[in-house]
């Protein structure tokens, strides 16, 4: 795939060089699940150009978001999903295996989590309408 097409705040680094493949999907699901856990865009700023260049250096918005919140587990699978190097990033096979998503957390841990996504969800939902 060459064609640089998509929405900015999910594409991933390697789409800006116009030479990906199926795990540029991977980096777009992260983004999606950083999103809704933490209630803010992983990658911000108000130049365009800014947040091509945060994307391409994989730094995202760990401090001004609900990220600081999320679980172990949560962290660390955004982590593997928002590699620069496409190599390192994990694959969506892997994604489906990881702990996050067996479950291996406590229900209770589990519930309080989805609880606070969609309250943090409403709440980016809101400011997104006002803006």
């Amino acid at each position: 795939m060459h064609e640089k097409t998509g929405t900015l705040f999910f594409m991933a680094p390697e789409v800006f060089q116009h030479n990906y493949n199926e795990k540029c999907d991977i980096w777009s699901i992260g983004c999606i699940m950083f999103m809704i856990l933490a209630a803010d865009y992983p990658f911000i700023s108000n130049e365009v150009g800014e947040i091509e260049e945060l994307i391409c250096s994989g730094i995202f918005n760990k401090k001004k978001s609900g990220y600081k919140w999320l679980s172990l587990d949560a962290k660390n699978l955004i982590k593997s999903m928002l590699k620069v190097d496409i190599e390192e990033r994990i694959s969506a096979e892997e994604a489906l295996k990881h702990s996050w998503f067996s479950g291996k957390e406590s229900k209770e841990n589990l519930m309080d989590a989805t609880k606070d996504a969609l309250k943090n969800f409403k709440h980016f939902w809101a400011e997104a309408k006002l803006q």
